[in-house]
């Protein structure tokens, strides 16, 4: 009856390995003490041969101890290699099971959820071993950088991204700066750090446009916690267009590392004099679109005019000019400018026909001028541009009511007139009759500056952006 009792208690407690061995202990411990008792029966039945029968019990009583320490001696040394196998379970010795003074090997574990799982789950991890070839080609034929660099030129950013996580030497080749010429991240989300991982990576055409840019700690711009990003970028050609900064300190502290740049566009932002001194410092831009900028002051269009020199095509419009940013322009305006766009100044005499004279005298080689919706302008101003700028090709002056009709007979010589809002559909009839030459109304938007137009959508300033594939 105490056999049934114990095993279910010891399974519980000790686990099935435990059990076992307990079991087999108990089994043999019974079959010796029912020995004993029918050897001490036999003794009393046979009292002649007390002295036999007593060498042979104590025989029979040594053997029965050797197999008992035989036996204790192996359950021991199961209990301990158990114990080296699990080594996670420990043993408590405050804690006592019911049947200890039976057993006075039992003890209950100080983690029983950790006891109770299912035995050797824990025990054991076995590492298979891949049955595949590890050989390393590229080390055993001895495969020059160039090769691998020339294969990686045919991968698009994302692969080339997953080749460079392979190995050490795949990561080394893969950041050469000739893999990260251009990239188009158009409409994302991006962190400010991540724009400066590419920038670090030697990248010169990057498209940010309708990008999200999250600033990653705020800090001052002159504060040393920009040091890291104190080196020179090889950026060249920037689209910001739509981009979606927070702050114009996000803006200022990616065109700080940039002394390069050909072409920026900062169409729709948030700008301040930081920004301004940082395209300043650029002395070789070309292309700078400001269109619908917000924040721009008469010190950072002085910053601008003086830093950038050879600047070829300037786009204003919409900017919020009056008449104080108009005359430090006109003052400062690059002599070299070809395409000029300073629509949308609607206030009254903030653009009058002495500035017009002014830039002509300043910039005598423009080939395109955008002066639409400036209300104080007259046909002065639009003979003096007909007459004086002999290389002029197109020129918008839509919705400028101070300009008398019958002077925009005198635009022979032009390739575009844009005249929206002058005069009536009877009217621009009559006058594509009269210029047969000249494309009336056939352009309502503004190219100046922009990075993206017409059928180069993968593309800005006529440098490629997107992978073959």
């Amino acid at each position: 009856m105490m056999l049934h009792t114990v095993i279910p208690h010891m399974v519980l407690e000790r686990g099935l390995g435990y059990g076992l061995l307990e079991m087999k202990r108990l089994v043999k411990t019974k079959s010796c003490a029912e020995y004993d008792r029918s050897a001490e029966k036999n003794v009393r039945l046979n009292k002649p041969t007390r002295k036999v029968s007593a060498s042979g019990v104590a025989r029979n009583g040594h053997d029965q101890l050797s197999e008992r320490s035989q036996e204790a001696v192996e359950v021991n040394d199961s209990i301990a290699n158990d114990r080296s196998l699990s080594s996670d379970v420990s043993i408590d010795a405050g804690r006592h099971s019911p049947d200890l003074e039976a057993n006075p090997h039992l003890r209950v574990p100080s983690d029983v959820d950790l006891f109770y799982r299912t035995p050797s789950t824990f025990r054991y991890c076995l590492r298979r071993k891949s049955k595949e070839d590890t050989t390393d080609y590229f080390k055993k034929f001895a495969i020059p950088a160039e090769v691998i660099l020339s294969v990686f030129r045919y991968l698009n950013k994302r692969d080339l991204v997953m080749v460079i996580l392979t190995c050490r030497r795949f990561r080394d080749i893969g950041y050469n700066s000739s893999l990260w010429e251009y990239m188009d991240l158009g409409g994302r989300s991006m962190t400010e750090s991540e724009v400066h991982s590419l920038m670090d990576r030697g990248i010169r055409i990057l498209r940010l446009a309708s990008t999200k840019v999250n600033e990653d700690v705020e800090v001052q711009l002159g504060s040393t916690l920009l040091l890291p990003h104190a080196l020179p970028s090889k950026l060249t050609h920037l689209d910001l267009s739509g981009a979606i900064p927070e702050k114009p300190s996000v803006i200022a502290g990616l065109l700080q590392r940039c002394t390069r740049l050909e072409g920026v566009s900062l169409e729709q932002r948030v700008i301040d004099d930081r920004v301004c001194i940082a395209l300043g410092r650029n002395v070789d831009l070309k292309y700078l679109n400001l269109a619908m900028c917000e924040g721009l002051s008469p010190d950072g269009i002085k910053a601008i005019m003086q830093g950038c020199g050879r600047l070829l095509e300037l786009n204003m419009a919409w900017t919020g000019l009056d008449v104080e940013h108009v005359a430090v322009a006109m003052k400062l305006m690059p002599r070299g400018l070809r395409r000029l766009n300073l629509s949308g100044i609607p206030e009254k005499d903030a653009l009058i026909d002495e500035d017009i004279m002014q830039l002509i005298m300043r910039c005598p080689n423009l080939v395109e001028i955008d002066l639409s919706d400036a209300p104080s302008i007259t046909e002065r101003a639009l003979k003096a541009m007909l007459y004086n700028l002999r290389r002029l090709k197109d020129l918008s002056i839509s919705r400028c009511y101070g300009i008398e009709p019958t002077a925009l007979l005198l635009a022979k010589g032009l390739r575009k007139l844009n005249v929206f809002g002058n005069i009536t559909h009877e009217g621009v009839r009559m006058l594509r009759d009269h210029l047969n030459c000249v494309l009336v109304n056939d352009s309502p938007f503004s190219t100046v500056a922009i990075p993206t137009c017409g059928e180069h959508v993968t593309s800005i300033w006529g440098h490629r952006t997107r992978d073959l594939y």
